[in-house]
């Protein structure tokens, strides 16, 4: 269950069973939505041919894992690294501690001076917009890079069992749950 996605309507397949009262009775997986509005073109699949396929498929990968580990290196790493986030990020953490300072001042300012509050509450909202937008991108910024470290770990452990991974024989669900997210 939610492994395979339709390729006509990405709906869920979801397994049925065929001929319950009968000795012909069989589990097969179709789309959820096979039969709703637009009819899905998608073929029925028993759970044999889903298991043929995925050893095929995940060995056509082994097969190929030397190139695959490689083309990660060569696009994969640059697209998943927070350098340029980390600069950017210590740069809005210097931006925030300078406007939070201006604020300060400003508001110092205003307590030990007779100032036109128009131009203080004109100024200190300036600076107010400045810092709400510098913390609301250091927020956007740190989120980024959180999510590019999870995939970048996630893709260097997937890498790391394909590298030690030999050809596979046989079906086996583990090997089926950290291989697959999905199929279409």
């Amino acid at each position: 269950s939610s492994k395979i996605k339709c390729g006509d309507c990405a709906s869920w397949y979801g397994s049925k069973v065929w001929h319950s009262n009968s000795k012909y009775r069989r589990v097969i997986w179709q789309c959820n939505h096979k039969f709703e509005g637009k009819k899905c073109t998608t073929p029925v699949l028993t759970e044999d041919e889903i298991k043929d396929i995925f050893v095929r498929a995940a060995n056509m990968v082994i097969t190929e894992k030397d190139e695959i580990c490689s083309t990660y290196e060569q696009m994969m790493a640059p697209l998943l690294s927070t350098a340029e986030l980390e600069k950017e990020q210590a740069e809005l953490e210097t931006e925030i501690s300078v406007t939070a300072e201006l604020i300060e001042d400003c508001i110092k300012e205003n307590a030990h001076v007779a100032l036109d509050q128009a131009d203080y509450q004109q100024r200190y909202d300036a600076l107010a917009a400045r810092f709400d937008k510098a913390k609301s991108r250091l927020t956007e910024i740190s989120d980024m890079i959180v999510e590019r470290l999870a995939r970048k770990h996630q893709v260097e452990m997937y890498l790391q069992e394909l590298r030690e991974r030999d050809l596979i024989t046989e079906f086996h669900d583990a090997d089926w749950l950290s291989m697959v997210d999905y199929m279409t």
